[in-house]
This record gives C-alpha cells, structure tokens and sequence, in this order.
C-alpha cells in the first residue's frame, strides 16, 4: 500500500480529507500502539492496526466483538471492554481451537460486571496455583505480582494458556491470559 501524500494537498483539500477518512487509515502502525484517554462520539469505529506487538486501549468501549476476533497482536490490554461472558467464552473457545488469536502471549482485559469465571472453568484443563515460574510469566508481562490461582487450557496444537480472573464475584473484573513459553507438566491427565 503506498503513503497517502496527505501534506502534499493545498489546505482546504487536506481539511476535507480528514472529515471524511478515518485518521487510522492515514498512518502505518508497527510495533506498539496505546491509545490513551481516547474520548469518541458513538459512531466512532476506527480500523484497528494488525500483527501488532502490543495493542493497548483505555476505552475500548468502542471495539466490536467482531473487530476483536480478527485482531492479530501479541499482546492486548483493553480497558471497558464491552465483551459479555458469553463473548469472553467464544474467545477462549476460538483461541482453543487455533481459530483466532495464533500470535497472542498475552492478553488482559478489564469486564464490567462480568462472571466469566464458570465459562473459563467450562473450557479449562486443570486449575492451577499462579506462583513460582508461572507468577514470573504474569509479572514478566506486568498484569499482577501476588499468587493467585488460575485454570490451564490447553490449544489444539499443544500450546498451553493460563487464564486468571481477578474479582470476578459480580463487580468488575480483570481476566488475565498468558501463553506458557516454558515446558509444563501436567499431573492430572483428563481433558
């Protein structure tokens, strides 16, 4: 795709561009992209940049489930989120099925009244304790630093995530996921 001459236009040409294009569309995002205090009208659905190493949003708000399952980013922090449980669910059970999300190694999102915890439950291997080599990976990724308990599922290709709900009793709740980059031992061999 090539660079759109944006400051090449006369003025009044450039204003009328950016009332009728979506900013996104005007740079290329590589890497890292944080938007922060992002303040939008109710029609606001921008193309989210792809293959990303970090996408962070402290509005999500605005991001449609089916906007979300397409994204291709190593790691994803979204804040007010408005994903249901059930949605969370489809998402996990996707990522299970090496559907969506191949590249992600981790994943944090703040719920507003949510109880996903039964939906993780539902497609978890084993339950395990966050602590030792596993708590370095969530710190490593700066999503928490206490020991916590957590459920493995397990990905159709062998890959293994840990997912962890944090103050999921029906107020607002934080899911943490992160993909296991160390060899794990499983002990209890049921499915």
């Amino acid at each position: 795709m090539a660079a759109f001459p944006l400051l090449q236009l006369p003025l009044v040409a450039m204003e009328h561009v950016l009332c009728i294009m979506d900013p996104y569309e005007l740079i290329k995002v590589t890497g890292e992209f944080i938007l922060t205090d992002n303040w939008h009208g109710l029609n606001f659905q921008p193309k989210l940049p792809e293959s990303l190493d970090l996408l962070r949003i402290q509005n999500a708000d605005f991001i449609k489930y089916d906007q979300f399952i397409k994204l291709d980013c190593k790691q994803i922090v979204l804040f007010r989120a408005p994903f249901t449980s059930q949605e969370i669910h489809r998402f996990l059970k996707s990522w299970k099925a090496c559907e969506s999300h191949l590249n992600l190694k981790a994943f944090k999102i703040f719920l507003e009244k949510s109880n996903s915890m039964n939906m993780v439950k539902e497609l978890a291997r084993e339950e395990v304790k966050i602590d030792g080599d596993l708590l370095n990976e969530f710190a490593r990724r700066k999503f928490f630093y206490d020991e916590s308990n957590g459920f493995n599922i397990v990905r159709s290709d062998g890959k293994v995530g840990t997912v962890c709900i944090k103050g999921w009793d029906g107020h607002d709740s934080q899911l943490y996921f992160s993909l296991i980059d160390f060899p794990f031992v499983y002990w209890n061999t049921t499915v």
